[in-house]
């Protein structure tokens, strides 16, 4: 046999199958179309990723190689539950570099992946795209590995009364897909912005965000839940929000509302640990799906001392969740993931995937990617068994606007 490409797919089926790793196969994708159409087909069966000690190494696919062609065939596939992410780390300050490192949870290594188009810019993240915010709120959706560019309207305008310009104030601080544009050009793209959490959607070719209106309450977290958008608002009221496009008003729904006690409870707890003299606590909440349930969690942050440092800072310390039981209508404390693992990020895509033996990341724990736009990195892992957090890895740093994200990787 004369080339490598030419292998029978039967053959390539077989060494593919024994692939372990998403980095392995994406460079097992790389030989050629054949082998590519070939790890496409494998990739909804990967189950990945391993360690928490990082080390550096290089993974660029430079835009002039001879696989440029190919690279539009690389797409991310977030349909297997089994699929752990990668974390993209935050821009290193000064370095000029129109590369990202990520962390591969899997190898336990740093890599490094072209990605001019989020150079300098803010990046959020959903169903492994990332949303790129340049300048003057200008924004497109970019896959990382293709580097395929799907342009959205600028953001918020609204009209300076001194020159009739406009101008663009409000930032997005999470967004969420209807459907992988992967697979399809029909999707929606819904985001909240703004400091008082607002909401608004969009479609490819619209010309303008239009907002939803939900009333006098913020929306804390966003998610794609059964296909459709739903909203947690800080009334901890879960609604279901259907745009059809600009020309139509939003249809929204309540789909549940967290009971009345559960609220009396976490007030209750913070009023005694004032009166204690306990270190103060900044709360958050998001909303999850888990195979068709909805979960409500709530993270907890305290002034935690750094060691050699005079400032205090807030660090993540303590996870609880509830789920939503349909049939009783009422939510039940949740103790344990059993064999799942849950990824939560403030800029990305919150999800869970099935932590099996040899796939790295541990069951039943919490894997965390904050805002680091505070004054120090809040990225690690809860284990929901022992009650306690540990970092992820240890040498992170911060990059202020430039948060870390969790995408899902996949072809």
């Amino acid at each position: 046999m004369s080339d490598w490409s030419d292998l029978p797919s039967d053959l390539l089926l077989q060494i593919a199958q024994k692939i372990n790793s998403f980095e392995d196969l994406f460079a097992f994708s790389l030989v050629s179309r054949a082998w590519n159409e070939v790890a496409s087909e494998e990739n909804s069966k990967r189950s990945l990723f391993g360690t928490h000690s990082a080390e550096q190494a290089e993974f660029t696919l430079p835009p002039n190689s001879a696989m440029q062609g190919l690279q539009a065939c690389f797409l991310f596939d977030t349909r297997s539950s089994n699929t752990a992410p990668w974390l993209i780390l935050p821009e290193k300050n000064g370095t000029g570099s129109e590369s990202r490192e990520f962390l591969s949870l899997y190898r336990g290594r740093v890599y490094r992946l072209l990605l001019p188009e989020a150079k300098g810019k803010q990046c959020l993240s959903s169903q492994g795209w990332l949303m790129i915010i340049e300048f003057h709120r200008v924004i497109s959706l970019v896959h990382p590995i293709s580097h395929l560019k799907i342009s959205l309207p600028q953001f918020i305008r609204y009209p300076d009364g001194e020159d009739g310009k406009y101008f663009y104030i409000d930032k997005i601080s999470k967004f969420v897909l209807s459907s992988n544009p992967s697979r399809t050009s029909d999707f929606r793209v819904m985001a909240i912005y703004g400091d008082d959490k607002k909401l608004a959607c969009c479609r490819p070719g619209d010309e303008e965000w239009t907002k939803i209106d939900l009333g006098s309450s913020p929306c804390t977290d966003l998610i794609n839940y059964k296909g459709q958008f739903c909203v947690l608002d800080e009334k901890f009221r879960v609604l279901a929000v259907d745009f059809k496009g600009p020309n139509s008003a939003a249809n929204v729904q309540l789909v549940s509302e967290l009971e009345p006690k559960f609220r009396a409870i976490w007030e209750l707890r913070r009023r005694l640990q004032l009166i204690h003299g306990a270190p103060a606590r900044w709360i958050q909440f998001y909303v999850v799906e888990s195979e068709g349930a909805i979960m409500i969690v709530r993270r907890m942050k305290q002034v935690r001392r750094v060691v050699g440092e005079s400032d205090s800072r807030y660090q993540s310390c303590k996870f609880e969740i509830l789920k939503q039981d349909f049939d009783e209508k009422r939510w039940r404390v949740v103790k344990n993931l059993g064999n799942k693992a849950l990824f939560l990020g403030e800029h990305s895509s919150s999800f869970f995937i099935t932590a099996h033996c040899g796939s790295g990341c541990k069951p039943n724990c919490i894997y965390y990617a904050e805002d680091l736009s505070a004054e120090i990195e809040d990225v690690g892992v809860y284990n929901l068994t022992y009650g306690c957090t540990e970092p992820l890895f240890k040498d992170a740093y911060v990059n202020h606007g430039s948060p870390a994200l969790w995408v899902q990787p996949g072809f």
